[in-house]
């Protein structure tokens, strides 16, 4: 089989592996949801007991809770022996723990369900001994289909957004594995907000950090200007660590090869390094560009030039301090 022959089916069974993928991740994302009603039923009924406001207490929402909640009280409590008036809380606990392992569970199984899918390798002919001439002949076809291929291939003007939280291993320490899954989701949840707000079209996520891509640069601006906007008040309300989250932004965007069902995590493209590179240089709660980005925004307001330099681009930054000082300054 040729090489774009190959890769047609590759792709045809990436596909595949990308409904899967979604498949599982949907059921993933309904064990999360319906293990939290569970924990958040068995803490509401743990605070019931001790409420004595009669507004309370006869409420349709106490009904419910002691309507479903008191047989299984009852019943623990006999057979186990369990304090009647902690039962509730043990409860909470035992399904909080069932939902952090059901959640490592099905996000190790997404890795692992991608880890087998197939990928576009050379075809076997092009493998023989490397002294053979039609060996040789075969692998420079097979390259020259290659060259070809790449041309071919749809490009897009992407603008990748890369964002990581600055020390967030010196973050964990002397904490407790709840506050910092309880802390760390959170915190996922307010990226992915942002991100669906500004129609990111792909994410990559890492333990601790994200690329976003985007096909609109306005879009990605936006989005992180919306999260370190809104991060005071997360890291106030939010955030259960003793220190607070800071996050550093960069962004940069040009011409990639890439198709719909491609993975930014197997995007190797200097674009996507200068990204990186620019949030690696960025300063905590910023976000840094590239001067040709900022010019090419609609809205570049608020943004200040930088003398250092990332990948022999000049930089700016923007962070909501200096964005709010321009708002304020007077106008000559």
């Amino acid at each position: 089989m040729g090489l774009v022959e190959s890769h047609a089916g590759t792709t045809v069974q990436r596909k595949h592996y990308q409904v899967a993928s979604s498949s599982l991740d949907a059921v993933h994302r309904a064990v999360n949801f319906i293990l939290l009603v569970v924990v958040v039923f068995w803490l509401a009924y743990f605070a019931s007991q001790f409420a004595h406001w009669t507004f309370v207490t006869h409420s349709w929402a106490a009904g419910i809770l002691h309507r479903f909640g008191d047989p299984s009280v009852a019943r623990l409590t006999g057979i186990a022996g369990l304090p009647k008036l902690w039962v509730s809380l043990i409860l909470a606990g035992i399904f909080y723990g069932v939902m952090l392992l059901a959640d490592h569970g099905l996000a190790l199984a997404q890795r692992a369900l991608w880890s087998r899918a197939p990928v576009p390798t050379l075809a076997p002919s092009a493998q023989t001994t490397p002294a053979s001439g039609e060996a040789l002949e075969e692998l420079y076809r097979q390259y020259r289909q290659i060259e070809k291929s790449l041309k071919e291939a749809e490009r897009k003007y992407c603008t990748f957004l890369s964002i990581d939280v600055a020390g967030s291993s010196t973050m964990k320490l002397h904490e407790s594995d709840i506050d910092i899954t309880a802390s760390f989701r959170a915190y996922e949840d307010l990226l992915r907000q942002a991100f669906l707000a500004t129609r990111a079209w792909k994410q990559a996520w890492t333990p601790d950090g994200v690329m976003a891509c985007y096909l609109n640069r306005e879009q990605a601006v936006l989005a992180a200007k919306t999260i370190l906007t809104r991060l005071a008040d997360f890291n106030a309300h939010e955030n259960q660590l003793k220190t607070p989250f800071q996050i550093r932004c960069g962004a940069n965007e040009g011409l990639v090869v890439v198709f719909e069902d491609t993975n930014i995590e197997k995007l190797v493209d200097q674009v996507v390094d200068v990204a990186g590179h620019m949030q690696k240089h960025a300063n905590p709660d910023t976000l840094r560009v590239s001067a040709e980005l900022c010019q090419a925004l609609d809205d570049s307001s608020g943004f200040t030039p930088l003398d250092e330099t990332v990948d022999s681009y000049a930089t700016l930054e923007w962070s909501p301090r200096t964005a709010d000082a321009h708002k304020t300054a007077p106008s000559a």
